[in-house]
This record gives C-alpha cells, structure tokens and sequence, in this order.
C-alpha cells in the first residue's frame, strides 16, 4: 500500500498496532547499546518491555467496552519505503496520524 502523508510518500505492508509494537520491541532490543556493568542493556531492555506490553493492550478480547469504542489514530506499515522530495529511505516501521494521510492506493513505486 502506498500511502501520502505529511508531505512525503509511504509505501509498505499495513499491519496492525499491536504487531507494530511488538516488532518495534525487537528493533529496540537489538538496538546497539553499551551494556552495563551487571551485562544487559538498560535502555533497550527497559523500552522493549513496555513496548511488549503495550502490544498486549491491543487485544480485542483483553480491553473493556470504552477502549473498543475508541477511533483508532494511526496507520502502522512494516518494511516501508519513504520518499521526501528527490530523497529515498527504507525503515523496517513507520507510523503515521490518520489525520495526516491524503490518500492512499494499492501497490508501491518502483524500488
């Protein structure tokens, strides 16, 4: 899917918040950190937890009536390409405001 929002174009695989967070826990438990005196790394370890547990947040059968009413706000693609202008990267997540998306349509640029 390919998606403009905020001035620039996304393109990737549209997945869920919770698998958003949950893969965002691996990146940032992977992430390059010093490791402390006692061997783990304070910082990833610490945010890769809560990520992990907010990805448990999202389940349907988990949350009362009030959070299922709520109007979901972002948009979450994996493996994404985003281009700016002449400019082109890749990430393997991006997250963006529903608000901020313009249109959107099936398929991508050419890579």
């Amino acid at each position: 899917m390919t998606i403009p929002a905020g001035g620039c174009l996304v393109s990737g695989q549209l997945i869920g918040g919770s698998d958003f967070l949950a893969r965002l826990a691996d990146v940032v438990e992977t992430a390059n950190e010093p490791v402390g005196q006692d061997g783990v790394k304070v910082v990833s370890t610490a945010f890769s937890q809560a990520f992990r547990e907010q990805s448990m947040g999202f389940d349907i059968t988990q949350i009362d009536q009030d959070q299922r009413d709520q109007v979901p706000r972002y948009i979450h693609v994996k493996d994404a390409l985003v281009v700016v202008g002449g400019n082109t990267s890749t990430t393997p997540l991006w997250r963006g405001r529903l608000t901020s998306v313009d249109a959107w349509w099936f398929g991508e640029p050419n890579r």
